[in-house]
């Protein structure tokens, strides 16, 4: 390749990073944006269900576009298609077998050589909590 053709390429990779960089910077905006307006709607009148929406549109749906943006981007994934499926059932594997190992100790409140004083203290609170709400004291 000749040193022009790659420069070319060089500038449109640039190009095509900074617009996605300007994407995410106007996602930005809207989602810190969002809340305020919506507190000035509530201020306005408008009923408190709508701000809140407007506020979880603005947070969530823009988070969602901008993690999508980084998604295709910079992490690749859509080359990546193949491998997915694999690394997911692997991580739900390792996952599983990380559950069943510790599930032993998590589940009891003692073993051999050690003892989860909190966990029994917690649990004799609760039980007293309602033994209080059954028998109507508070």
């Amino acid at each position: 390749m000749s040193e022009e053709h790659e420069e070319h390429a060089h500038e449109d990779l640039s190009a095509h990073y900074f617009s996605v960089f300007k994407l995410l910077v106007i996602f930005f905006i809207i989602s810190f944006v969002g809340p305020f307006i919506a507190d000035w709607l509530t201020g306005m009148g408008v009923p408190g269900k709508i701000g809140f929406a407007l506020t979880m549109l603005t947070a969530f749906g823009v988070a969602f576009l901008k993690a999508r943006l980084v998604i295709v981007h910079f992490m690749h994934l859509p080359q990546e298609k193949p491998y997915v499926s694999y690394i997911l059932q692997t991580c739900l594997v390792l996952l599983a077998i990380f559950v069943a190992g510790v599930m032993v100790d998590v589940m009891n409140h003692e073993g051999q050589n050690w003892s989860n004083d909190a966990a029994k203290m917690a649990v004799e609170n609760g039980q007293e909590a309602m033994k209080a709400l059954e028998s109507g004291h508070h």
